[in-house]
Parts: C-alpha cells; sequence; structure tokens
C-alpha cells in the first residue's frame, strides 16, 4: 500500500469562470463537439519529437493543482500564502531538488523529490505516473523502505548545500516574478532483488490518485478537427461534487434549504438559489408552493432548491428540464457536466432519525455526449410539462407502498423508490440513465453515485 500525498490545510477551490450566454443553440453546441480531451497527459507528451521530462512534468501538475485548487504543496505558491497572509503550509515538496528519473518493469515512471517541513528535509516523496501514462500520484515513501536512510541523507545534504547556495547569492527563485531555481540532481542507486528494485517505493497507507482532468491536464485532442461526438471528461463526478459541497457559502444555503423542507402551512413553499462550482452563490430566491423561478440564470453554472413536506423528495421533470437550461448558458468550450442541480427536502421520521427529520439530498448531472446535448435540450423543451408532472406523481403514489419501497424510518417513500422514480421520468422524457448522473448525499456529506441497471433498479457506487 503507499501513502499518498494529502492535500492538506487550504480549501479546495476551482477557479472562476466569467459565464455568458451563446449567440446560438446550434453554434454552442458545434463548438463543443469540435473540442474535446482524452485521458493522457499533456505535460508527458513529447513536444516536436523533444525527450519527455518527467520530473518537470510532475512539478508542473502539483503547480497546477495548487493553482486551480487555491493549496500549497510547491515553494512557488508559498509566497503566495504570504502575501495574502493565509495559514501557511508546515510542509511542501521541494522540486527543484530530485532524483534522476526511474521505469520500472512494467514501464511506470516515478521520480524521488524531499519533502520539507520545518525547513528541513524530513521524508521523502514519490511522484509516479502510471496505468499507461493516464494516472499521476504522489505518496511518501515508507521508512521502512530499502535504502530510506541512504536516500533521506542524500537529500538532507543536497538541501543544506542548495540553501546556502541561494542565501549567499541572496536569489530568491521559484515564485512568481522571479527566475526559477537551479535544478539539483541527486543521483540514487536502487537495489534490486527485493521486489522494489524495478517497481515503485513503498508507501505506509492508502489513499487516492489522479488523472489528467484534475489537474485540466488532458490532451486536445483535435488533431483532425472533428470530436465525432466523444465523451467529455472534466473532473470525475465524485470529485467535481466533493468540491461544490464543501464549499461554505454552499453549505450554508443548503442547510436554509433544509429549514426550509421542514416548514408547514403559511411558510412553506420552496426556496432556492444560484451557485457556482468554486462556491459563489445568489442569494436565496423565495418560490411559490411547488416552484422557484430563478429569472436570468446567465453566470451561474447551477442551482439549489428544496421540495416541501408534501412534495415528492427527488428531481421532477421540471428540474430536469432546467438542468438543461444551465447547461445551454455555459460558455462554448466548458465541459457539460459543470453544470449542475441539487435538491434537498425533508420528512418527519417515524423513529430511529436523531432529531426527528430525514434528510433527502441528491445532486445531478449531465454526463452524456455533447453531440446530444443539443438534441436533448430541444426535444425536453418540447415536452407536455403539465402530462409529465401528472405520470411523476401517479407513478411515485404506485410504488411507495410496495414492499422495499418505504423508508426504514416510516410508511413514506424512501431512497430506493424515489431512485426508481428518476429513472422513469427520464424514461418518459426520451433520457437515457447514462445520460445522467445521480448522486445522494448523506448527512455526513458521503456521496453515492446512484447507476443502474438493464431493468432500472437502482445500484449504490460508494465515492471515496
Amino acid at each position: 500500500m503507499k501513502k499518498n500525498l494529502t492535500f492538506w490545510l487550504f480549501p479546495v477551490t476551482l477557479g472562476l469562470i466569467a459565464m455568458h450566454s451563446c449567440s446560438s443553440e446550434d453554434d454552442y453546441f458545434k463548438s463543443q463537439d469540435e473540442k474535446y480531451t482524452t485521458n493522457k497527459f499533456q505535460v508527458f507528451s513529447s513536444q516536436d519529437g523533444k525527450t519527455v521530462n518527467y520530473a518537470d512534468g510532475f512539478k508542473t501538475l502539483m503547480e497546477r493543482y495548487d493553482s486551480l485548487y487555491n493549496v500549497s504543496h510547491t515553494a512557488k505558491t508559498m509566497k503566495r500564502s504570504f502575501s495574502k497572509s493565509e495559514n501557511i503550509a508546515d510542509q511542501y515538496i521541494e522540486f527543484n531538488i530530485r532524483s534522476q528519473e526511474f521505469t520500472t518493469d512494467n514501464n511506470e515512471k516515478y521520480v524521488l523529490f524531499p519533502l520539507i517541513r520545518n525547513y528541513q528535509v524530513d521524508g521523502i516523496m514519490v511522484a509516479s505516473l502510471r496505468e499507461d501514462e493516464t494516472i499521476v500520484e504522489y505518496y511518501e515513501m515508507s521508512t521502512d523502505g530499502k535504502n530510506y536512510r541512504e536516500i533521506l541523507s542524500l537529500f538532507k545534504a543536497q538541501y543544506v548545500k542548495t540553501t546556502v547556495n541561494k542565501r549567499l547569492s541572496k536569489s530568491a527563485c521559484g515564485f512568481d516574478g522571479y527566475p526559477p531555481c537551479d535544478i539539483d540532481t541527486v543521483i540514487i542507486t536502487v537495489p534490486k532483488g527485493n521486489g522494489n528494485g524495478t517497481g515503485l517505493p513503498p508507501g505506509g497507507g492508502g489513499g487516492t490518485s489522479g488523472g489528467c482532468s484534475i489537474y485540466e491536464n488532458c490532451i486536445d485532442n483535435n488533431l483532425d478537427g472533428g470530436g465525432g461526438g466523444a465523451p467529455e471528461l472534466g473532473l470525475s463526478p465524485c470529485f467535481r461534487t466533493k468540491l461544490l459541497i464543501s464549499k461554505q457559502q454552499i453549505k450554508e444555503k443548503v442547510n436554509t434549504l433544509f429549514d426550509q423542507a421542514k416548514q408547514t402551512g403559511v411558510n412553506s413553499g420552496e426556496k432556492g438559489f444560484m451557485a457556482n462550482s468554486n462556491g459563489s452563490t445568489s442569494p436565496i430566491i423565495t418560490g411559490a408552493e411547488h416552484s422557484a423561478d430563478f429569472g436570468d440564470i446567465s453566470g451561474y453554472e447551477g442551482f439549489y432548491h428544496n421540495h416541501t413536506p408534501g412534495g415528492i423528495k427527488i428531481f421532477s421533470p421540471a428540474d430536469i428540464r432546467k438542468l438543461f437550461e444551465f447547461i445551454i448558458k455555459l460558455p462554448a468550450g466548458t465541459s457539460l457536466d459543470t453544470a449542475f442541480a441539487g435538491v434537498v427536502a425533508t420528512e418527519v421520521c417515524g423513529g430511529g432519525c436523531p432529531d426527528g427529520y430525514e434528510y433527502f439530498y441528491y445532486v445531478m448531472t449531465y454526463i452524456g455526449n455533447s453531440s446530444d446535448a443539443g438534441t436533448l435540450y430541444n426535444h425536453v423543451h418540447s415536452l407536455n410539462f403539465e402530462d409529465l408532472d401528472k405520470a411523476y406523481k401517479r407513478y411515485e403514489q404506485s410504488i411507495s407502498n410496495k414492499p422495499g419501497n418505504s423508508s426504514q424510518y416510516g410508511n413514506y417513500t424512501g431512497n430506493k423508490a424515489l431512485e426508481k422514480l428518476f429513472y422513469n421520468t427520464l424514461n418518459k422524457m426520451g433520457i437515457k440513465s447514462n445520460q445522467i448522473n445521480l448522486q445522494r448525499i448523506d448527512q455526513n456529506g458521503n456521496i453515492t453515485n446512484v447507476t443502474y441497471d438493464a431493468n432500472g433498479n437502482p445500484r449504490d457506487t460508494q465515492c471515496s
């Protein structure tokens, strides 16, 4: 098992992209078709026949990650943290001191770097490229690894030498506005015969790794001028939603919607807000009994709203239509799964709930091909929503009392039945279940992807 680098301290923040309307729906979806990506990294692709420098690639990716998500793992981003008076990371990877590049028997690439804690070398970071060069992983090398102490000593000696030389020259480097630092390579002999000589160095714990989409570094595969309807590859649905629901403004407003979802009588009704994936939001919008008018949605990527105690606890046909309206407002070239919709609801619990309520929280995004999105947008907006809404309510009533469809906490429709209803609604709207990603979120922030078998039965896949 490997101990992966934990992205510590700073809240992850996606860069804000200015929103605008496209000149026409046809132009918008045509532009989406003409640009798509593969799961190969740009930084590890040969440019003009030049040899790939994997160590520089690992450095570039982590610096890009820091820039995208407002975190700090590199010397380059330390200056930004100081200038903004943010909390300073107590550790970072010194990418300007590195080992030579290694290639394993499985053609995996890796480079070792010193991990700096409290201004001294206190660990060894391994950056690896594996799975046919589609996954990058950063993890701390286990202290039990062969030659760990010898490698650590080499890095410590080089770090002292590099630091002294910089002080003598009074040179600042590596930060924005300063020249790049000289690269110091430490030559390391990797022992063979112990299982690690031609494999990756050992780590000390489990974790996750990332593909090119996380770093927004996928190859643009538009070399011949045509997209051919390839799927959009943005951030993974799990990763994107984790970022979204972690934002403070979104958390606070979702809690407001949960409170509204408990209201009955004259105070009941829907409320909502619009949001961007970087966490910026609109004010709370007060709607009607079973609807919320968001007005001009330009400049936002998605929306949240509550359903009332008397309403159904999952997306309605009108909610699905609204998602496509947000899709059409995305700038050309933006991955369509950036658009999102969220719904929250509550039900008085029959017993077993901590505060007397069961909470329902769903997020949906479009994950189909861009070539299909324009057709679906036009199709969805041609439907009879009065009939769809009646069918939606009839189906929910027809399945709510069937065995296994009630909530474990009371005699009302549970998650599994609601998810069957969602599948049924997609079918009636002419949308395939593999074109919309549905996620269920619990009160602890755990995310579950909901997929469907051939019979429309929901299946759960937990996000790690």
